[in-house]
């Protein structure tokens, strides 16, 4: 009897398609692993597990993790060594992530790397990050791409060893679905017996400066690399949530909807005055300069003027007139006379008056006494004095207390001490933070363009004469000028 031997050999590429992950967390139904050898279960450590889904966090699939967000989250998420978690030197690890803070050097996502070291998966610098140790005990590094703070971000790291010829392989990072930096390595990995897996931070040990605080959806994890098309598709099947707004943008809109604008807008010029008034919060700004409430786009307008000066009060000149920011070019565009007024209701909230009945009408009177003593007509003021007091709602109450304020300027201007055609100023920059062992501040640390000006005609500036950089442009530095005082 003859016996036939028939031998199958698939392609390479469908073995390896065939091939899932080794674990997977979609946080559905808490931090159990889903597939795999071990089914390891995370453990929450600096805090308790908080999920959210998409009703919280638009673009969310099912649930996602918490990590260090608010107080009392879990700072991270650790996992005891698993035959799972001891990878070998082809692997793919892959998340979506959602970052609230996003630090000047590390932001660790998942990582078996503390006593020793075997693979590093994190943002770097506001980079995807991958360090992949190699068994002789040295790193290879791949970092590229930018990932954006409060967005979904779908960030991907890969250790891709060529079997043929192992000092060819590579370690690649990829950011929603495109590669974005590689580099070679040996074809070798250093595995490590004892060590468990960190996800946000160290299973080995804390490290506070370097944590993750975001959110955390659909972890995976495998030992094989996944190929490009691979990746872009898991990427493309999601790839309506990395057009979401941020969702610190979504987050205010939806305030907007639900809390007093004025309110919302008086919150924004807490932030910039406290140097806070991040892009997103610039774009709310800009939103409520739409607003019929004169009141509401003087506290918009303040805000992004805060942080424009906060911003350019360095070295050097952030924002300039040619710059392209939809939020910044609109706030350029606000009339000059409409500034002014703006600059009134401004000064209303400062002392606290705009909500107050009581006060508002309070500075009405005062008002009338001033333009008294001034000899002037105060009978409009009288007359809005006494509209004052036949309305209840704050609102009408602060346009009346407006109006007044307008009629006080032509009347304060009618003055013989305001008669006059020119002005002469002058024109500095504030020093900032630099200075020599002294405490003295340098003429490096000054921005150019200081001058004595005069303004001829009131008029949008009709004339404008400088003194100083006009007459003697080489004799003195314009640095020193402009710490003119």
């Amino acid at each position: 009897m003859k016996t036939l031997i028939v031998s199958l050999l698939l392609p390479l590429s469908i073995a390896a398609a065939e091939q899932g992950p080794v674990s997977t967390w979609n946080f559905n139904a808490g931090v159990a692993d889903t597939c795999g050898k071990s089914k390891d279960t995370l453990t929450a450590r600096g805090g308790k597990l908080r999920f959210v889904t998409a009703k919280e966090l638009p673009g969310t699939t099912g649930k996602a993790v918490a990590i260090g967000v608010r107080r009392g989250d879990a700072r991270s998420l650790t996992l005891a060594a698993s035959d799972d978690v001891k990878l070998g030197a082809s692997y793919t690890i892959e998340a979506w992530i959602h970052p609230t803070e996003i630090g000047a050097a590390w932001n660790r996502l998942v990582l078996n790397w503390g006593r020793g070291k075997a693979y590093h998966f994190a943002i770097h610098g506001g980079r995807v990050s991958l360090y992949h140790a190699q068994a002789n005990g040295t790193e290879r590094i791949a970092e590229g791409g930018r990932v954006r703070k409060n967005r979904w971000n779908h960030v991907v790291g890969v250790a891709r060893r060529n079997s043929t010829k192992p000092v060819g392989s590579r370690v690649e990072v990829y950011l929603n679905g495109k590669l974005v930096a590689s580099a070679a390595f040996d074809g070798t990995i250093n595995t490590l017996k004892n060590e468990g897996l960190g996800v946000g931070d160290s299973a080995g040990g804390s490290g506070a400066d370097a944590r993750y605080r975001g959110y955390i959806d659909d972890l995976a994890i495998w030992n094989r690399a996944l190929s490009p098309a691979e990746i872009s598709k898991r990427c493309t099947a999601r790839k309506k949530i990395l057009a979401l707004p941020s969702s610190e943008i979504a987050g205010l809109l939806n305030l907007l909807k639900n809390d007093p604008p004025l309110e919302t807008a008086i919150t924004l010029e807490k932030n910039a005055r406290q140097g806070k008034l991040s892009d997103g919060l610039c774009v709310i700004a800009a939103k409520l300069l739409d607003s019929k409430d004169i009141f509401v786009r003087a506290l918009a307008e303040w805000a992004i003027t805060r942080r424009v000066g906060f911003d350019n009060n360095h070295e050097e000149v952030k924002w300039t007139s040619a710059s392209n920011e939809p939020w910044f070019k609109k706030w350029m565009e606000i009339p000059l006379a409409e500034q002014i007024e703006m600059d009134y209701c401004r000064q209303a909230v400062d002392l606290g008056i705009y909500n107050d009945s009581k006060k508002l009408k309070t500075s009405l009177d005062e008002m009338i006494a001033r333009a008294g003593k001034m000899g002037a007509k105060s009978d409009s003021l009288k007359l809005l004095r006494a509209r004052a007091d036949k309305v209840s709602d704050i609102a009408a109450l602060r346009g009346l207390w407006l109006d007044a304020r307008r009629a006080m300027r032509p009347l304060a201007f009618a003055r013989a001490e305001m008669d006059f055609d020119e002005l002469i100023l002058y024109k500095r920059f504030a020093c900032h933070y630099k200075s020599n062992v002294c405490g003295v501040h340098t003429s490096w640390s000054y921005k150019p363009g200081g001058d004595v000006v005069i303004v001829s005609g009131l008029d949008k500036h009709k004339s404008i004469k400088t003194l100083i950089n006009r007459d003697f442009p080489d004799s003195i530095a314009p640095a020193t000028i402009a710490g003119l005082s």
